[in-house]
C-alpha cells in the first residue's frame, strides 16, 4: 500500500525537484501526498525545506514537520529567509504570487500540478530580478529510476489513508478540505488495479510485475510481489489488548466485512474535529488520545483520554457529524472501521454488536461515574481517582501500574477534573509529600496504591 503514492505523486514531485536545479532552500506549497515524499528525499539530500499550508492548519503543519521540514507556516505567510525556489502542489493559481514573493532574486517557482486555478495578476516586480516560473508536464522513464535510487536511499515512507473503491467520492472530498495527511489509496475488492488519489493527480496503475524493473529497495519489492499476488487486500490482525475486537469475536471473518483503515497520527494532529461528517469509528491501535468539546464561551474542555485498545467516535454514533475533536498526544496509530461496514457486519455477527453495545455502555457509564466523582471529590480526591484510573488502565495493557508517564500535561488533566491548573500540580505536591506517589514532571511512581485508594474513597475509577 505504501508503495502506491511513490508512482504517482512521487514522482511527479521527483520531477519538479529536478527543475530546482541545487536550491537548498525550497518552499512546498501545499503539503500531502507529493509534498510529504520530496521532503524525506530532500533531507537526506542536505537541502531544507519550508511547508507551507492552508491557513490555520496546525495539524498540517505539525505533520510537516514530523516528515522533515525545517520550517512550517501558513501559505500567505513570508519564511523565515528568502528561499533559493519553491514548488507549488496545491491547484491554486493565487498561491504563485506569493511563492514569488518568498524566493529570492534569480529564485525558480515550479507549478507541480496537473491542473490550477487562474494565476491572477501581480506586480512585476515579483518576477523581476531574473526570478523564473516554470511548469511540470512529462515524466520519463529517467526520472523513475532516478526516484527509486533516491527512494530507497532516504528510506522514503508513504503516509496513507486507505479507503474502499466504494468511497471514492469521500475520498475526493477528504482531499479537497485536507482531512487526512499523506496520500489517500482506493482499493477495489478485485482484479488487481489500484487507483492512487493523491495531491492534484490521480493514476491508475495496472499488473504491478510491470515495476520489475525499477530499482525498488527490499521492502517495496516484497510488497509489490505480495499486491500482485492477490485480489482482496489483506488487513491487520487485531491485537488480544483491544476491548472491541478480543474475546469471541472471530477476526477473520470481520476481515470479510470491514475494510480496516490503519492511520498514523503525530502529536497534535487530529482523528476528526468536532461538526466534520460522522462516517468511522476508530480503534486506538498505538498511542494516547485525548477528546474535548468546547463551551459556549469557546473554551476547550477534555473529555477524556483514550489509549490503546479504546473506541472513538461512539459518542457520535446517530448525528450527523462528530460531536468533539479528538487528537493525537504523541505518535499514535489509529484503525479506522468505517460505520455503514460495521453496521453490516453486525447482521453477520452478533458478537460484534454485542461488543459495540458494550462500548456505548461503557461510554454512559464513565460518563455518569466522573460526574458523579466531580460533584462529590476534592480536588486531592479528584487527582488520587484520576491516578488510580492510569495505573489500572496501564496494568490492562499489560504495564506497570506502578510505574508510567503521563501523556497529557497538567493543564489538560485539571480540563478534565474541572479544576485549576495550580490546583492540579499542589495536588499532585501533596501525595508526594504523604508518599503515596512520586512525582518527577510528568512521570509517576504510585508507592503507596493502599493509601492513594483511601484518598480517593472510592473502590474503583473508570475512564
Amino acid at each position: 500500500m505504501a508503495t502506491a503514492p511513490l508512482l504517482c505523486a512521487g514522482l511527479i514531485g521527483w520531477r519538479a525537484l529536478l527543475k530546482t536545479g541545487e536550491a537548498r532552500s525550497i518552499g512546498l506549497y501545499g503539503f500531502g501526498a507529493a509534498a510529504h515524499l520530496l521532503t524525506q528525499v530532500a533531507r537526506v539530500q542536505g537541502r531544507r525545506i519550508f511547508a507551507f499550508t492552508r491557513p490555520g492548519d496546525t495539524a498540517a503543519q505539525a505533520f510537516a514537520r514530523g516528515q522533515g521540514a525545517t520550517w512550517a507556516g501558513d501559505a500567505d505567510m513570508r519564511p523565515p529567509e528568502p528561499l533559493d525556489a519553491a514548488i507549488i502542489f496545491a491547484p491554486a493559481g493565487e498561491l504563485v504570487p506569493l511563492a514569488l514573493r518568498a524566493v529570492r532574486k534569480g529564485g525558480r517557482v515550479v507549478c507541480g500540478g496537473i491542473h490550477m486555478s487562474d494565476i491572477p495578476a501581480f506586480p512585476y516586480r515579483l518576477l523581476w530580478e531574473e526570478r523564473e516560473l516554470a511548469s511540470v508536464a512529462n515524466l520519463t522513464r529517467s526520472d523513475a529510476h532516478g526516484f527509486f535510487d533516491a527512494a530507497a536511499q532516504a528510506a522514503v515512507h508513504a503516509t496513507t489513508r486507505r479507503y474502499p473503491l466504494a468511497m471514492a467520492n469521500r475520498a475526493l472530498d477528504d482531499l479537497r478540505h485536507g482531512r487526512f495527511e499523506g496520500a489517500a489509496v482506493l482499493v477495489p475488492y478485485a482484479g488487481r488495479l489500484l487507483r492512487i488519489v493523491t495531491q492534484g493527480c490521480a493514476a491508475v496503475v495496472g499488473p504491478l510485475h510491470r515495476l520489475a524493473s525499477l530499482q525498488l529497495s527490499s521492502p517495496q519489492r516484497h510488497e509489490i510481489r505480495a499486491m500482485n499476488a492477490i485480489a482482496i487486500p489483506s488487513l491487520p490482525s487485531v491485537p488480544a489488548a483491544s476491548q472491541l475486537l478480543s474475546g469471541a469475536i472471530d477476526i477473520e471473518q470481520l476481515k470479510r466485512h470491514v475494510p480496516v483503515l490503519r492511520r498514523k497520527l503525530v502529536a497534535g494532529q487530529h482523528a476528526y474535529r468536532a461538526g466534520q461528517p460522522f462516517h468511522a469509528i476508530f480503534l486506538v491501535h498505538a498511542g494516547f488520545l485525548k477528546a474535548s468539546e468546547l463551551s459556549e464561551d469557546g473554551r476547550e474542555r477534555v473529555t477524556g483520554f483514550r489509549m490503546r485498545g479504546d473506541l472513538v467516535g461512539v459518542e457520535s454514533i446517530g448525528l450527523a457529524g462528530y460531536s468533539c475533536d479528538v487528537v493525537a498526544l504523541d505518535g499514535s496509530e489509529i484503525w479506522e472501521l468505517p460505520y455503514p461496514p460495521v453496521l453490516l457486519a453486525c447482521l453477520q455477527m452478533p458478537e460484534l454488536q454485542m461488543r459495540l453495545t458494550a462500548a456505548l455502555a461503557e461510554e454512559i457509564r464513565s460518563d455518569r461515574a466522573w460526574m458523579l466523582a466531580l460533584g462529590t471529590l476534592s480536588a486531592d480526591q479528584r487527582v488520587a481517582a484520576f491516578l488510580l484510573d492510569m495505573a489500572e488502565r496501564h496494568m490492562r495493557l499489560g504495564f506497570s501500574p506502578r510505574h508510567f508517564l503521563l501523556r497529557m500535561g497538567r493543564a489538560d488533566i485539571a480540563s478534565f477534573l474541572a479544576l485549576k491548573h495550580e490546583t492540579v500540580t499542589r495536588a499532585l505536591s501533596r501525595l508526594d509529600r504523604l508518599q503515596c506517589i512520586a512525582v518527577q514532571r510528568r512521570e509517576i511512581r504510585v508507592l503507596d496504591p493502599d493509601g492513594l485508594r483511601r484518598m480517593a474513597r472510592q473502590g474503583s475509577c473508570v475512564h
